[in-house]
């Protein structure tokens, strides 16, 4: 009778086979952030994009439009209405805590100094000053939203240390394969697309002054990332933290997102 030999593996299953794959994070459509309404901070933002419209006009679908300019604090994945509902009660409850601790003296002030980039050059943004008071405060109030929403399972990624929250005004993200295209035309030894942005940023840092301006935020708003006007602005998610001369409170409202035009977003549009 032949003997059978006894395996020394745990289970019979093939070496080959591979661990199951993670669960996928689905992509966040909602965030909490601040619009950027200060019409000296606007105004240099849109003198910097037609710079680089007039430099790189193939580069123009890339600019962010000046009427949605915004700081994030968190972005959430809301897949329903009870959630945004949940998320609402979230921002009122902060809005409470941050009105009698972080910003009981008024409205915060943050400021904006110089242009940088991320990444090899595909995201051009201004920098919030974190090492001031506000901007310290504003850390806090963002980390202590994302661990409420990471409770409710509402987050699509860890937070990040530091925080580092900023303005973005140009991303190769809003048209990857422009970009791609693009560069694919140009011969080896010529710049590339972020090349000429990176250049025209750079003479704007040395002819500007070291602060770009200051916001001062009345709202810390709900945003649905996806739904837009046919003008394209931003739709409000259901509520904001509202703030007045001496202290921040939250109202619900279902007005849409009111957002400023500009010269550089009036040629956007009309491209």
């Amino acid at each position: 009778m032949q003997r059978r030999m006894l395996s020394t593996r745990p289970d019979r299953r093939p070496r080959w086979r591979s661990k199951p794959r993670p669960r996928r994070c689905e992509k966040p459509n909602f965030f909490v952030g601040f619009r950027i309404t200060s019409p000296s901070l606007v105004a240099r933002v849109e003198r910097l994009q037609t710079a680089i419209h007039d430099a790189c006009p193939e580069a123009t679908p890339c600019l962010i439009d000046p009427r949605t300019l915004h700081v994030t604090l968190c972005v959430l994945r809301l897949p329903d209405d009870a959630a945004t509902d949940q998320a609402c009660q979230v921002l009122h409850a902060e809005a409470t805590r941050v009105a009698a601790e972080e910003f009981v003296h008024g409205s915060p002030r943050f400021d904006f100094n110089n242009w940088e980039f991320f990444g090899n050059n595909d995201v051009l943004h201004a920098k919030l000053d974190v090492a001031a008071a506000d901007g310290r405060r504003l850390s806090a109030v963002a980390e202590r939203l994302h661990g409420e929403f990471e409770q409710l399972g509402f987050t699509t990624e860890n937070f990040r240390h530091p925080y580092s929250p900023h303005m973005t005004v140009w991303k190769t993200s809003r048209d990857r394969e422009l970009i791609k295209s693009l560069n694919a035309r140009r011969i080896p030894d010529e710049p590339s697309v972020q090349d000429d942005v990176f250049q025209v940023v750079a003479s704007f840092n040395n002819a500007a002054e070291t602060s770009l301006g200051t916001e001062y935020p009345r709202s810390i708003e709900l945003l649905n990332m996806k739904e837009k006007e046919e003008d394209g602005k931003i739709q409000l998610g259901c509520c904001h933290v509202k703030s007045n001369s001496n202290a921040i409170h939250l109202q619900v409202t279902t007005n849409k997102l009111h957002q400023r035009s500009g010269a550089v977003a009036r040629r956007l549009n009309q491209s």
